[in-house]
């Protein structure tokens, strides 16, 4: 069983009646195409999920009959599990805290039914981990033209106590609760700023640092600005048969109240193809100031760095310099030089046009003033790591590039 924090949490209150979600009925295309756009959670009725779906007479032991022969479950001590990508920049820095063990599948039904220590929990793509399931779900009904190359159908089986930690996801996501009850933690995209995220370059990026199992004083305690959004949680229970339509960058804490088997499609959202444009080319000024001369070592390169990532950000976000002097709380500190420019207004009319266009073609583009905000700072830690150690980015972001931000604004 999870371990019970003492005082008062999210966790040992009931939902507010407050937070009822809107109920939407299926109608075809056009209501997909509508919740697309809107980005508010729904509760969805008469959906394919329940017209088309062939998952009402699942139960955990029949999933657990179609998994393969070994499954690898993850175990954590607390109940509390946080996505770790073992190939993001600082993973060598920050080991996993869940542990992987290898179950036969006989083993898995009474492994999530018993009460014990911690909790168990696992996931994958449905034709992965049960391919003999896979013609029961069709996902099409919910993969808008243009996506089938992003579109992911997945299984979830969790026991009781199980709590996946706050975070968000980049995807439109319909979750339907096939046995038990889940519980969802929900705080806007516009909440992020109170939320403690990781960096992107470490292996719990997209996670929050609260851990709402933990009493709310503590939280607020631990994390002040939590408290200018702690008012924002809409707190939603899905029953079996019920499904919910999650748009994208609404950060989710998911409780597992009793053995569950859920099903989910996700698609990505507009904002990551947007994103990848910004990365594709992300220094388009670099070779063109290097044939010039302009660039020549490691100081000019460096300077001219920090400023157009600078200028990147000051159309971007609305308050880039103060999430950039939080940096070096999110990352490792380290020293790292700023460079040195022969003339900043010189440099800065040079790359104001390369900045301009990028963000013409990315992040302006982006319909959610939040979600820009999550992808543009991603991008900052992701291009600067590109020319330095991973260590040395939030030091560089707070001392070379805020700088520049301030001089912009």
């Amino acid at each position: 069983m999870a371990v019970a924090a003492v005082g008062v949490t999210y966790l040992s209150t009931a939902p507010r009646a407050a937070s009822l979600l809107p109920t939407v009925t299926w109608a075809g295309p056009s209501t997909l195409s509508e919740l697309h756009h809107r980005r508010q959670p729904v509760r969805l009725v008469g959906s394919p999920t329940t017209t088309l779906w062939r998952t009402a007479n699942w139960t955990l032991a029949h999933v657990a009959s179609h998994l393969p022969p070994q499954v690898r479950v993850q175990h954590s001590r607390t109940g509390v599990f946080r996505h770790y990508d073992p190939s993001l920049e600082l993973a060598h820095r920050y080991p996993p805290d869940a542990a992987t063990q290898v179950h036969p599948r006989s083993a898995v039904a009474a492994l999530l039914s018993t009460p014990a220590e911690g909790g168990y929990y696992l996931h994958d793509e449905l034709r992965v981990l049960a391919p003999g399931l896979a013609h029961d779900v069709v996902a099409a009904p919910f993969v808008p033209a243009g996506q089938a190359h992003s579109a992911m159908t997945k299984l979830w089986l969790g026991g009781a106590g199980v709590m996946a930690n706050l975070h968000y996801d980049a995807t439109h996501n319909v979750f339907h609760q096939v046995t038990g009850t889940k519980r969802f933690l929900l705080f806007p995209p516009a909440a992020y700023a109170g939320l403690a995220l990781y960096s992107r370059l470490h292996p719990h990026h997209r996670q929050s640092r609260l851990d709402l199992s933990q009493p709310r004083a503590a939280l607020v305690a631990a994390f002040p600005a939590f408290a200018t959004v702690a008012d924002t949680m809409v707190d939603v229970t899905l029953a079996a048969g019920d499904t919910m339509y999650l748009p994208p960058f609404w950060f989710h804490c998911v409780v597992t109240t009793e053995p569950s088997v859920s099903v989910n499609v996700w698609t990505d959202a507009e904002d990551v193809a947007l994103l990848a444009a910004a990365l594709a080319d992300p220094v388009p000024y670099l070779a063109p100031l290097e044939a010039a001369g302009v660039v020549h070592d490691l100081d000019s390169h460096l300077a001219h760095l920090a400023r157009f990532v600078g200028l990147v950000l000051a159309r971007a976000l609305p308050a880039p310099a103060t999430v950039l002097r939080q940096m070096p709380v999110l990352l490792p500190p380290a020293d790292v030089p700023c460079g040195a420019l022969a003339s900043t207004a010189a440099a800065d009319a040079t790359l104001e046009p390369f900045a301009t266009a990028l963000v013409a073609g990315s992040f302006l583009r982006m319909a959610d003033a939040s979600a820009r905000a999550l992808l543009a700072v991603s991008y900052a830690e992701a291009l600067t790591a590109q020319f330095m150690a991973p260590e040395a980015v939030g030091t560089f972001l707070r001392y070379c590039v805020a700088p520049a931000v301030d001089a912009e604004g």
